[in-house]
């Protein structure tokens, strides 16, 4: 039988997709305050969805999300508020995480509140009262990265994770929305499944949040 922390772990990974089939029908729907910068109401076949994956990989993926994971990880190594309040500001300077401010804010909302019953998440509970007192805006991505770390899970395995549960949440929007055959659907997932992951050195030169003395879990 699971432990409380082990189904959380896996309900979280799970969310991180959902998220992402959130802000996909929210796009399609022409919901202009999550769409942003982003064309995924733009999206009708294979090729349109590729190109949108590599914006979203080129520019929100990859130097916002997994930085931000790995900053609140370290954050957690070092018990520090301090560094998540840094990491929770630096995310809402990004221009490109506006798309995903409202859908981030509401799931770390959801995320705080249902962790608060287990042990030793003192720093996540700190960010949930922070967030209530609207000191911090609310990133799910920095739940994750403090989850990461409490629970002693694999850094790289847990940012991998994140990528493919992420990317594959908006394929199955799309194929949802447009009602796209498995043939395609099976097409997609394997190139998904291909798309180069970073570093953890990478991630670190990519975001501009202090990281120094990060200890690779």
């Amino acid at each position: 039988m699971k432990s409380s922390f082990q189904k959380e772990v896996s309900l979280l990974h799970e969310e991180q997709g959902s998220l992402a089939q959130h802000c996909g029908r929210a796009w399609q729907m022409g919901d202009d305050l999550d769409r942003g910068m982003f064309k995924m109401d733009q999206v009708k076949d294979g090729p349109s969805f590729l190109s949108f994956i590599e914006e979203y990989v080129s520019k929100v993926l990859h130097p916002c999300e997994l930085p931000a994971i790995l900053s609140a990880a370290f954050s957690a190594q070092e018990q520090g508020m301090q560094g998540l309040i840094e990491a929770d500001q630096w995310l809402q300077e990004q221009q490109a995480m506006m798309p995903l401010a409202r859908a981030s804010r509401y799931l770390a909302s959801r995320q705080l509140n249902r962790l608060r019953s287990l042990h030793d998440v003192r720093l996540l509970n700190r960010y949930r009262d922070a967030l209530a007192r609207s000191q911090v805006h609310g990133w799910h991505v920095l739940v994750y990265g403090v989850v990461l770390h409490t629970f002693s899970l694999p850094l790289r395995q847990g940012l991998a994770h994140y990528q493919q549960a992420v990317l594959h949440g908006f394929k199955r929007s799309a194929a949802s929305a447009l009602g796209w055959d498995e043939s395609l659907i099976r097409q997609l997932t394997s190139r998904l499944d291909a798309l180069p992951f970073p570093s953890i050195e990478e991630l670190r030169l990519k975001g501009d949040i202090a990281t120094l003395g990060f200890r690779v879990l």
